[in-house]
């Protein structure tokens, strides 16, 4: 079968089409700092909607870190919505624009099942962009319950 053409509103993002892989850096107050390696994937199906899924694991022993999974939905006038569902019970949905080579998401919504862990997250942002080597930089920023937004994980990512 064939790949279906890039809708017209995905094409600002359509270079983000793809299985990225790299090793990035975790930060935050309340932990000790961490290396990790990460795989991010984009697809589509022809409609102006990715798939997205991304997972992390420990770069030395390869045990697994995180998941999630969800899709970016891309608007007229570039408006960007990334909806995102976590193993750990969390559902997140982040809105913002498309940006020079990117976009950038903040969350309007967190929710999360009974059993998710404390501190909750009670806010989230996200950026997205390709560098001019061709790497998908990304960078994540969260607040929690007890501490106010903060850098939290940087990685750059190549095909």
């Amino acid at each position: 079968s064939s790949t279906p053409v890039v809708h017209e509103l995905l094409a600002p993002l359509a270079g983000f089409l793809g299985r990225w892989q790299g090793e990035g850096e975790g930060v935050y107050p309340t932990i000790k700092s961490f290396r990790y390696a990460e795989e991010i994937t984009f697809a589509h199906n022809g409609k102006p909607v990715m798939t997205y899924t991304q997972k992390t694991w420990h770069p030395e022993t390869r045990a697994p870190l995180h998941a999630e999974s969800g899709y970016v939905r891309v608007g007229p006038s570039g408006h960007v919505e990334l909806l995102v569902s976590q193993p750990s019970g969390i559902t997140e949905i982040d809105e913002g624009r498309v940006e020079d080579n990117g976009f950038v998401v903040e969350s309007t919504s967190i929710s999360r099942t009974s059993s998710s862990k404390a501190p909750h997250v009670i806010k989230t942002r996200r950026n997205f962009y390709l560098d001019a080597d061709g790497s998908l930089q990304y960078t994540m920023s969260m607040q929690t319950e007890r501490t106010p937004m903060e850098h939290h994980l940087k990685n750059r990512l190549i095909k």
